[in-house]
């Protein structure tokens, strides 16, 4: 690792940030769309996704019915309580979307733009890729649909935050009325 953390911070002496309209605070809100894309033995990974509302306890191999349900209550039911608490507020939001999790529910991602909502793509599956060096790169374009490769690919593994997959954009464009 290099470089020193840098514990000290502003050391008292914040910068003077002036808000438009004399605001206090900015507030971006970004909602995670990935249910469908995590780690799951049911899609064929080795092992399950271990960190949700839970940390799941199963052994590597065997379904978790759990942490899926936690997983499928966010399309089932949480997505529209959102859409609906944002649509009474008069806010529109961020949704960064896996791949993987639009190719499965695109009338909901749909529905996410249909009501004016910016989506952004957030790769394909949600995996992590601490630790991943560019000789994975290979074995991470065999994981990833050829679609959701920028023609401009380098040799590099990419990241669940900067791989470009228009499959993600195309799915969510709708007509607004």
């Amino acid at each position: 690792m290099t470089g020193t953390r840098d514990l000290v911070g502003y050391g008292g002496r914040p910068p003077a940030v002036a808000w438009p309209q004399g605001a206090a605070v900015a507030v971006s809100l970004v909602v995670n769309y990935e249910e469908g894309a995590e780690l799951s033995v049911e899609d064929g990974d080795p092992v399950n996704e271990r960190i949700g509302e839970v940390l799941s306890v199963i052994d590597p191999g065997r379904r978790d019915l759990g942490q899926e349900q936690i997983f499928a209550y966010g399309m089932r039911a949480g997505l529209w309580r959102f859409l609906d608490a944002f649509e009474r507020h008069g806010r529109q939001v961020t949704f960064y979307m896996c791949g993987r999790a639009v190719e499965r529910t695109p009338a909901l991602a749909a529905e996410v733009a249909r009501r004016g909502h910016e989506p952004a793509c957030h790769g394909w599956r949600w995996r992590p890729v601490r630790g991943r060096s560019a000789s994975s790169a290979a074995a991470a374009r065999a994981r990833i649909p050829a679609p959701c490769w920028p023609s401009s690919a380098s040799s590099t593994a990419p990241t669940r935050s900067t791989t470009i997959c228009p499959i993600t954009i195309a799915r969510c464009r709708v007509r607004r009325s």
